[in-house]
């Protein structure tokens, strides 16, 4: 069984300051989502709750996307939209291509003496085609490409320590990372 913020409940967290999303119809919303997307965000949940469970089990600290962003950019001010959504350039066959990323998960991992590794986790549920004829349509090549160029592009620069990245599909047996 699935459950789904419906008006009156968005209303009872914007009154407790829970939530600061205001104008949305929730209830439209809702009967917009079709079943591909509620399984999206479900395989999602389940990934972050697996994340979650094994790193406490193994003595890590897990820190959610909120737990970042509260961590670094609200603090400084500079929270506005979504703080882990970035462009990249790919080139590919001799072409630049400007590409747009929003992982589904973005997450850290802290040691117990403070170490910290952050990831980005992007789910398909064998939905999307491994490559196309055209680079500019998406594909789980081209997010790969995308992730491994942000990756190298910060891992050249400064600030590059505790850089990773996951691709996870549910359907092929495939996991990517890197560091």
């Amino acid at each position: 069984m699935v459950y789904a913020l419906a008006d009156r409940g968005a209303q009872l967290l914007r009154e407790r300051g829970e939530i600061g999303l205001s104008g949305i119809d929730w209830g439209r919303k809702n009967l917009e989502a079709g079943r591909p997307f509620i399984e999206h965000q479900l395989e999602i949940a389940d990934f972050e709750v697996a994340a979650q469970l094994s790193a406490e089990r193994s003595g890590y600290h897990y820190a959610n996307a909120e737990d970042i962003v509260s961590k670094s950019l609200a603090a400084a001010g500079l929270y506005r939209g979504n703080p882990f959504a970035f462009g990249v350039t790919v080139s590919h066959q001799g072409a630049r291509h400007e590409i747009g990323l929003v992982p589904d998960i973005a997450f850290a991992i802290e040691s117990k003496k403070g170490a910290q590794r952050n990831f980005f986790v992007e789910i398909d549920r064998g939905t999307m085609p491994i490559t196309r004829a055209d680079f500019s349509q998406t594909s789980i090549e081209r997010k790969l490409r995308s992730y491994l160029s942000a990756n190298h592009s910060h891992s050249s620069s400064e600030d590059s320590a505790g850089s990773s990245f996951a691709s996870c599909s549910s359907q092929a047996t495939t996991v990517a990372s890197g560091r």
